[in-house]
């Protein structure tokens, strides 16, 4: 335990071996793909994210540019298990995204290595997930209220 609060969780898991990671805060992967790339992916996961397309993007430049607040926190993609619908999915838990988008985008990202998503599916899942649960600057208050139908 003491190594973990010395090096960080990410240096002591890939000692260990349960992630073959290279680690990246999440803001460092919003910055690898353009917003038409995981616009993309966006509408192979949301139907009526055409019409909700300038939202969208208006708040994927935000993220791109605010400045975050440092978190020892991570977001840990993983396998999932869904009691209620007895299935398995690879997920970062809800509660990864329950905070400001500040700090969200610099949590460090983790994927086991039995998640098998690419990082264009990993940027777009919590990009959505970063909106829908976490606090967003009050810039954008308005539109996430309309996106959620509030």
């Amino acid at each position: 335990m003491q190594a973990s609060r010395q090096y960080g969780i990410s240096y002591c898991l890939s000692l260990v071996g349960l992630c073959n990671f290279e680690f990246m805060q999440l803001q460092e992967y919003f910055r690898r793909f353009s917003f038409e790339e995981v616009f993309a992916e966006l509408q192979l996961m949301l139907e009526n994210a055409e019409g909700n397309r300038t939202v969208f993007q208006h708040a994927y430049e935000m993220m791109l540019t605010m400045d975050t607040i440092p978190s020892k926190k991570v977001i840990h993609y993983q396998i999932i298990d869904d009691p209620e619908s007895e299935e398995y999915y690879c997920g970062a838990p809800d509660s990864s995204f329950n905070t400001t988008w500040e700090v969200i985008l610099a949590k460090e990202v983790i994927v086991d290595e039995e998640c098998e998503l690419s990082d264009l599916e990993i940027v777009s899942n919590a990009f959505i997930c970063s909106i829908i649960i976490g606090r967003c600057p009050r810039a954008f208050l308005l539109e996430k209220r309309t996106l959620l139908g509030e």
